[in-house]
C-alpha cells in the first residue's frame, strides 16, 4: 500500500467521539430504554448501529458507551476475532475460563 499522500481524498479514518455531538437523540432514548429493559428483565440483546462512511457511526457509539457508563453498565472493548473464539471473548472481557458442559 502507498504513503497516506496516495490514498483517495474521500478515506476517513475512525474519527472517535464527536467534539460537538447533536442529534440522533431517537437512537440514544432507544438505546436508553433497552439498558433499563435489559436491567429490570435480567436479559441481554444487540444494537446495532450501521450507516454510511461518514455518517456518524463512531461518534454515537461513543455516546451510548458514556450513556451505559451513566447507567452503571460495564463496557468492554473487544477485538472483532473475539467474535468467534470464545477463549478470546472471555479474555477480552477479563473473565475467568468457564466450561459450557459443567456451567462453572
Amino acid at each position: 500500500m502507498g504513503t497516506s499522500s496516495s490514498l483517495s481524498s474521500t478515506f476517513v479514518f475512525d474519527r472517535g467521539p464527536a467534539k460537538y455531538f447533536h442529534g440522533r437523540k431517537q437512537i440514544l432514548r432507544d438505546f436508553g430504554g433497552l439498558l433499563k429493559y435489559s436491567t429490570q428483565n435480567n436479559r441481554g440483546t444487540t444494537f446495532l448501529i450501521q450507516g454510511a462512511p461518514g455518517a456518524g457511526k463512531t461518534a454515537l457509539l461513543h455516546e451510548c458507551e458514556k450513556l451505559a457508563r451513566s447507567s452503571k453498565w460495564k463496557v468492554a472493548d473487544i477485538a472483532p476475532h473475539a467474535l468467534w473464539n470464545p477463549d478470546k471473548l472471555r479474555q477480552s472481557l477479563e473473565m475467568k475460563n468457564y466450561n459450557i458442559e459443567s456451567g462453572s
